[in-house]
């Protein structure tokens, strides 16, 4: 098949097949007795793959990969996808921009000025997403910590000189100064601090950076209500409540296990929604 055939076939330049050839995408043989190339109905095929994907705005790039095997096609939908989304997302914004230019009065080239890209950006929604991500996350956290913080200040000055520290059973075999029960809001400031710290200052790779900040907050607040639970415990034992503190902390880890998983489950509906 000869090259005015393909554009017949195919509805494509002959720039643009010598183009692809030159690439290395496609490699037709050549007639030994005039030189000229002639395509086979592979190549015909494959071209009509590559002119395919080319309307996907797929990089030339990620079709050599592809054709090589290093490259998923899935993998190549998927950034797809999000070039689209970003595109679509800039139109947004440029339609934006235009229709408010369209409010003002028209000005000549020489008056015109040019606005401020902060000031007339628009709002993304997915912005907004991650705004309320960062938000629900810095308040599930914080919550908690505040939370310890006023039980802490409302029990003290209720807590006897000595407090039980260790049961066995339901019999307090150890007891602490009052002071002790400082020591749980205080590990609880060094785990809202610490984690953060600790992870970053270990190898992640770099699938798992976007789930990092989610991650640290799980921690902190588990770590947080660990604490807080460990408190509330100590109270209640002060005051003859008969529970174990086996029990007592498995219904707590249970319970703070059921909040993770939840405020897991929004998170992940929140990237979903946002990409």
């Amino acid at each position: 098949m000869t090259i005015k055939e393909i554009e017949e076939q195919l509805r494509v330049t002959r720039a643009n097949v010598r183009f692809y050839e030159k690439e290395g995408l496609l490699f037709p043989r050549r007639n030994p007795l005039n030189g000229y190339r002639e395509y086979s109905e592979e190549d015909v095929e494959i071209l009509r793959k590559i002119i395919f994907f080319r309307g996907l705005d797929v990089p030339i790039e990620k079709i050599r990969f592809y054709m090589e095997g290093k490259l998923g096609l899935h993998e190549i939908l998927r950034e797809q996808i999000c070039r689209a989304q970003e595109k679509q997302e800039a139109a947004v914004q440029a339609q934006g921009l235009c229709e408010r230019l369209l409010e003002q009065e028209e000005p000549d080239f020489a008056s015109f000025s040019v606005p401020g890209e902060a000031d007339e950006r628009p709002v993304l929604i997915r912005d907004t997403l991650h705004r309320l991500a960062y938000f629900w996350d810095t308040l599930l956290v914080w919550g908690l910590f505040v939370l310890q913080a006023l039980y802490t200040l409302l029990m003290y000055p209720l807590l006897p000189r000595e407090i039980p520290t260790d049961w066995s059973g339901l019999a307090a075999v150890k007891y602490q100064g009052k002071p002790f029960f400082l020591t749980y809001l205080t590990l609880s400031v060094i785990l809202l601090y610490g984690i953060r710290v600790a992870v970053f200052s270990l190898y992640c790779p770099i699938r798992f950076r976007a789930y990092l900040d989610e991650a640290c907050a799980l921690c902190k607040a588990g770590g947080i209500g660990f604490a807080f639970s460990h408190q509330i415990y100590t109270v209640l034992s002060w005051q003859g409540v008969p529970l174990g503190y086996g029990t007592f902390m498995l219904l707590a880890a249970a319970l703070y296990a059921l909040l993770i998983l939840i405020c897991w489950r929004l998170f992940i509906r929140r990237r979903e929604a946002a990409v």
